[in-house]
């Protein structure tokens, strides 16, 4: 049991390091989109629409994983 318990406890440590680090990947996901998108809107706007769907869809979805990221920081055991 008691490899068990310390196993658990570093898988913790290991999953909080992961959790910062989806954080910010969400985080430069939209803004690399956001910034593909104003770099190319006044010469190539056919390129630029696109990327701007992209974005939409994408942070709907980084919406939703910032939701859970944040549910996860409001637990007692994350230490980020």
């Amino acid at each position: 049991k008691a490899f068990k318990t310390l196993y658990a406890r570093e898988e913790i440590q290991r999953l909080n390091i992961e959790i910062r680090c989806m954080h910010t990947w969400v985080q430069d996901e939209d803004r690399q989109l956001k910034n593909a998108y104003q770099c190319f809107s006044s010469t190539q706007p056919k390129l630029a629409i696109k990327l701007l769907s992209l974005f939409h869809i994408r942070s709907h979805v980084n919406n939703i994983h910032r939701a859970r990221l944040h549910t996860i920081y409001e637990l007692p055991g994350f230490t980020g």
